[in-house]
């Protein structure tokens, strides 16, 4: 039986809130039929864009905040 989770703490990941407001602000947005593909899509267009230098708006500041973190490491 796997240990019980509910006093378990969880780190959230840094990121992590402005993804989820990213993709529910498109998933309403959108209506898509399967949400699933949607995510998924919305996703790797997302690493595409990060890989090639070009981030969405909402997400350019989450990329200069990591930035800066790193440099003060």
């Amino acid at each position: 039986m796997p240990p019980s989770l509910s006093n378990a703490r969880f780190r959230i990941p840094f990121g992590f809130e402005e993804l989820l407001t990213y993709l529910t602000r498109e998933l309403l947005r959108s209506q898509p039929a399967n949400i699933y593909e949607f995510c998924s899509v919305t996703c790797q267009q997302l690493i595409s864009e990060r890989n090639n230098g070009i981030l969405s708006h909402e997400l350019v500041k989450l990329d200069s905040t990591i930035h800066s973190h790193e440099n003060n490491e």
